[in-house]
């Protein structure tokens, strides 16, 4: 008798069909399909791989961008991932803060389909191992996948209002502030001249009549 090994189980993404993700991912499927592929094929290194994956609203605005795709459980792992970040940096320095900011933006920039397409892949079986006809099925897919327009506005308008209050709570510097940081710049920059009004041996120097030149 002989132990055989249970087979292992494929992975997901290798178990969905390319045509249910392309009606998942819906009118945009030309930019994800070389992700797709790639990623079916286990080809990371791939230069259209790699190209194919710049999006540009997600480095501006990565949880408007999952919340237009319908991701809401990543936006908020991604807001809570941020904002965790954010208020550890704040005890070290201000750049850091940037530095992160700069960081999750660029990453989202160049995973955002990636994520996208590993999350959802689990979906899309789902969808397709749930019976019915294949129009059934069809439409289930279109119907969970796609972009939703009203979460695109509703994620705007917040993110909006969110940089209308930053900047409402930014210090503002009043023209006699101004002047009074002109005023003391001046007054630092002539006590660090050499004076040279009066020598070393105690002599005055007379000083020259203004002379005006009409």
């Amino acid at each position: 008798m002989t132990n055989e090994m249970p087979n292992k189980p494929s992975n997901i993404i290798d178990r969905v069909r390319d045509e249910d993700m392309a009606i998942f991912v819906g009118k945009n499927w030309p930019q994800y399909q070389p992700t797709w592929q790639a990623l079916k094929n286990n080809d990371k290194k791939n230069i259209s791989y790699m190209f194919s994956n710049f999006n540009w609203l997600a480095l501006l605005a990565a949880p408007v961008w999952f919340a237009y795709r319908k991701m809401y459980l990543t936006m908020l792992a991604y807001f809570l991932l941020a904002n965790g970040l954010q208020v550890i940096l704040e005890f070290f320095t201000k750049d850091s803060v940037t530095a992160l900011g700069v960081a999750l933006a660029v990453a989202a920039m160049q995973s955002s389909r990636i994520i996208y397409l590993t999350v959802n892949a689990r979906r899309v079986l789902e969808i397709r191992n749930s019976g019915g006809n294949e129009e059934t099925i069809q439409q289930n897919l279109a119907l969970a996948g796609g972009v939703s327009n009203v979460a695109l506005a509703i994620g705007l308008l917040i993110t909006g209002l969110i940089t209308a209050a930053l900047l409402m709570n930014m210090p503002k510097t009043s023209g006699q502030d101004l002047n009074k940081m002109i005023d003391t710049m001046e007054k630092q920059r002539l006590e660090n001249q050499p004076k040279l009004d009066q020598p070393t041996d105690g002599s005055i120097i007379p000083q020259s009549p203004n002379v005006q030149i009409k």
